[in-house]
């Protein structure tokens, strides 16, 4: 049983009405109120997000996943929420005109008592009934019969359209169709439509008997299909291979949600034919599934279900079952690549019914396909691959692995498999034992230095007491919450350790002092480099509190945590709090020289970060010749300013300027850290940023594909810097032209910050932006309008309308416009661009030119050439200003203002 914490349904008060969020059920005046489902699931999405603006898009995605439903649809399920209600003048449920809803009453809440689900009786169904609660469905044929549900053919009379009826069986069926659905959320809120993962389309939990509703594929499921071609061995075996890289796309895909299958076979893989006549698979069945990280759910809007944290279903199929499963071992990842082995062995040989019993690779004869399915079903979970993505590429790339092949001599290949396999390995565990030693040593250390400083104000005794405090910290705490053995887990995170420790600070120190206050600088720079911003503020303003009240404001301690805040806040682009904390270091006592650089360096980037133009290139320009003359050129810190103060070069057009200080900084890094280290990666990430804006296009792309290499290998998965270098990748694929591969490099980003973030931060929605950009280039205009409306309505919402990245959503939106052909439209988005811009844009910015320039150019296309003649002149002036007479886009907006100007003497 999954031992993750759930949210407990809860009881919403607000006037005289209460809603109970697990029965779902609503009461006004003590009466019950009769109430269709989607009316309460309505309610219940906009009380969780009280106070708040729920889009329409949200409540559509929300209320009706997977289907395309129209505004009415939603304004009905209004009204009658509000008819139940009683709110006639609107003071419950608001409207936000043109965008959403708020629940703007008071309300309070509380915790449910849980109820137990009691399922009637089973319902006995036969061919030609009716579908139960679905008017004009009838059942055609049952399709299969397992532990959890019958699964049933139901055609709609009149229309012949076809779906399948899965009922439960039992209470676990039920469990395992809730399971299914929320699953299914989960995947279509994160990950988008997909072709390759069956959808639920509809659900009936409200009365018995309790089904759901999922898409038909008369080609049948996998096994049944291979029948009608007359055996699986009948296929080609490219197609096969083909099929079972697929499965394993699909697969890569739930996982990136955090969400295991755990039955992956046959019977559950569809087969779909696509227009060209090949076939397709469609994954199905999660009822088995089991999310990672409920906390998914909350972060994707996802409500009306309880996360699926019921009993465990431990169903699964033996053939296809890891090991470890059998042995009682929690479900993995690796457990789901062991069945996708299993399946890849069966494609190969054509036939399902058999085990990957001992011997099976002498019915393999490929030895590439060998390795790759010992590589996915190995008997320890510890030596498979490490994600179905990485299984894929492996079977997609089998001509190019088989002409390297046939450059080496067997035994060499056979030695390299091996020493590639015992690496992966190595990768795993190093980097987890490194952090926790790393740590365990900071600590010992910083608790030392700073109890000295206490000793000197506090009794020698006293402070004996708390260093054996400290100790026991360390050895009973931090380092047996390390140990697998102690901790009771063998699969022991950096995070799980961190959390343990952090837990028991109050019981070990409840007095606070400064040995407290070193373990909460040290975890909170940890949790800093794990990528947990939330756990490190608290610690670090913890320690700052308790330095300050001990050793002064300005003490070198004190300002160490102030310092360790900032470089938080700027890896987490907090400009207020990086700008503030910059201003605190400055302003709390005559700093030495290092710290002062730090306090200026904070309040400069944080500016910068909040405006454009030259001037923050030159702020920062300064504070680099002060670093570099009082640190030195090698010191880790002037390597940082020299790498941002490229980055903000480059933003200016200083391209020229900006390339050799970011290869330098790169060069001297690797020096220092080493060529693998996360922070050389980091700026070599940086450098390619510069190369795309330079076009030197395939070193960039090379750079940044290498970078997600070297991290991969190192984290073991996806993190917020690869995630960044697939986006960046993106970016040079788009100006190489090559929009699909753009595509593909956009939508991965956008999953992994969809899944990690939500929606509403900013990589989230700029990654909106960017595929609007993508699909405008391919002329997909009205795809690209709807995306760039929804990154625009994100960034006016979190950012307000007049912030710069605000400005260019909009000039981007205008853009997809024009394209589209609706110039009026586009003139009009640019005129506000314009209008607000003059306010925002106020020391010598490009921005303003730039969209001066494009709205020139809509003015042309609507034929008000005297309105564009305005435009395109006042451009060229600010373009001339802000970047030179000399710079193309000078030269761009001079030469359509002169094309403009002969026009009309002709």
């Amino acid at each position: 049983m999954d031992a993750s914490p759930k949210r407990r349904a809860l009881l919403w008060r607000f006037g005289g009405a209460l809603f109970d969020e697990q029965a779902l059920t609503l009461t006004v005046g003590g009466a019950e109120v009769d109430l269709e489902r989607r009316p309460l699931e309505l309610l219940s999405l906009l009380l969780t997000h009280a106070g708040e603006v729920v889009t329409k898009d949200e409540i559509l995605d929300a209320l009706w996943p997977d289907r395309d439903i129209s505004e009415a649809s939603l304004t009905k399920c209004v009204a009658r929420l509000r008819s139940a209600l009683a709110d006639d003048d609107h003071t419950i449920i608001r409207t936000a005109h043109g965008f959403g809803y708020r629940f703007a009453a008071p309300v309070t809440v509380q915790e449910a008592e849980a109820r137990a689900v009691v399922l009637p009786p089973k319902v006995e169904l036969a061919a030609g009934d009716k579908v139960p609660h679905r008017p004009g469905w009838v059942l055609v044929r049952k399709l299969g019969a397992g532990g959890f549900g019958d699964a049933w053919l139901g055609e709609l009379a009149g229309t012949g359209e076809q779906r399948v009826f899965k009922f439960a069986v039992q209470d676990t069926g039920l469990v395992a169709l809730r399971r299914e659905v929320a699953l299914g959320r989960l995947l279509r809120e994160g990950l988008g439509p997909r072709d390759d993962l069956n959808r639920i389309l509809d659900w009936n939990f409200a009365e018995s008997p309790y089904f759901i509703e999922t898409s038909y594929w008369p080609e049948g499921n996998l096994a049944e299909w291979c029948v009608a071609q007359g055996g699986a061995g009948a296929v080609p075996l490219d197609t096969r291979i083909e099929l079972a890289a697929e499965i394993a796309d699909a697969l890569s895909a739930a996982h990136s949600m955090g969400v295991l299958h755990k039955d992956l076979k046959p019977a559950n893989v569809l087969i779909r034919t696509r227009e060209s006549g090949r076939p397709a698979i469609v994954l199905t069945d999660f009822g088995s599934g089991r999310a990672l990280d409920f906390s998914r759910f909350a972060a994707l809007g996802i409500t009306g279900f309880d996360a699926p944290t019921g009993p465990e279903v431990t169903s699964g199929t033996a053939l296809y079952s890891a090991p470890e499963l059998l042995a009682g071992g929690a479900p993995t990842v690796q457990a789901d690549l062991y069945a996708l082995g299993v399946l890849l062995f069966q494609l190969v040989t054509g036939d399902f019914r058999s085990p990957l019993a001992p011997g099976w690779e002498e019915r393999v004869g490929d030895k590439l396909l060998q390795s790759d399915i010992a590589a996915a079903a190995a008997g320890d979970p510890a030596r498979r691959l490490g994600d179905a993505a990485e299984f894929a590429r492996r079977l997609r790339h089998l001509d190019q692995r088989r002409a390297e092949a046939k450059r080496e001599a067997a035994a060499l290949e056979e030695l390299t498999l091996a020493r590639t396999a015992l690496e992966r390995a190595r990768a795993r565990r190093a980097p987890i034992m490194a952090l926790i030693a790393a740590l365990a040593v900071g600590l010992s250390a910083s608790s030392w230095m700073y109890l000295r400083a206490e000793r000197a104000q506090t009794r020698a005794e006293a402070s004996a007491a708390q260093e054996r405090a400290v100790t026991r910290f360390l050895t009973d705490d931090l380092l047996s919450s390390a140990n697998p053995l102690l901790a009771g887990n063998p699969d022991i995170k950096v995070k799980d350790v961190l959390g343990t420790a952090s837990a028991k600070l109050d019981r070990n120190f409840p007095n606070g002092g400064l040995d407290r206050a070193a373990i909460e600088a040290a975890l909170g720079q940890t949790y800093a480099g794990l990528s947990d911003p939330k756990h490190a503020e608290a610690l670090l303003k913890a320690a700052l509190q308790r330095r300050k009240a001990a050793l002064g404001d300005a003490a070198p301690e004190t300002q160490a945590v102030r310092i360790a805040l900032a470089d938080l806040y700027e890896r987490e682009v907090d400009n207020p709090a990086m700008l503030r904390t910059g201003r605190d270091i400055l302003a709390a006592g005559p700093p030495d020289a290092a710290t002062q650089l730090r306090g200026r360096y904070a309040v400069v980037l944080a500016e910068c970060n909040n405006a454009t133009g030259s001037g923050c290139s030159k702020s920062l320009r300064a504070i680099f010749a002060d670093t570099r003359r009082t640190l030195g050129p090698n010191d880790p810190f002037t390597l940082r300013v020299q790498t941002m103060l490229a980055f903000h070069l480059s933003n200016n057009e200083a391209v020229a300027e900006a390339l050799p200080l970011a290869r330098e900084a790169v060069a001297l890094s690797a020096q220092i850290y080493g060529a693998n280290h996360p922070i050389v990666q980091e700026r070599r990430y940086q450098l390619a940023e510069i190369l795309i804006q330079a076009q030197s296009l395939p070193e960039a792309i090379a750079i940044l594909q290498d970078i997600r290499r070297v991290l991969l290998k190192i984290a073991g998965h996806e993190t917020e810097l690869t995630a960044r270098a697939t986006n960046q990748i993106g970016y040079a694929y788009t100006n190489l032209k090559r929009y699909d591969d753009a595509l593909v490099y956009f939508r991965e980003a956008l999953a992994y910050n969809l899944a990690t973030h939500g929606e509403n931060f900013e990589v989230t929605y700029e990654g909106y932006n960017n595929i609007a950009n993508v699909l405008a280039n391919m002329g997909r205009t009205k795809e690209a309008i709807a995306a760039g409306e929804k990154a625009w309505n994100i960034e006016v919402h979190d950012a307000g309308p007049d912030n710069p990245d605000t400005l260019w959503f909009e000039n981007n939106l205008a853009n997809y416009y024009l394209k589209d052909g609706n110039a009026a439209k586009a003139a009009e988005l640019w005129a506000d661009v314009v209008r607000r811009g003059r306010h925002r844009f106020t020391h010598g910015e490009w921005d303003l030119a730039h969209f001066l320039f494009h709205l020139g150019e809509a003015q042309v296309a609507m034929g008000d050439k005297s309105a564009a003649r305005a435009s395109f002149a006042e451009s060229v002036q600010r373009f001339t200003v802000a970047l030179g007479a000399q710079n193309p886009r000078t030269r761009n907006a001079k030469a359509a203002l002169d094309k403009l100007n002969a026009a009309g003497a002709q």
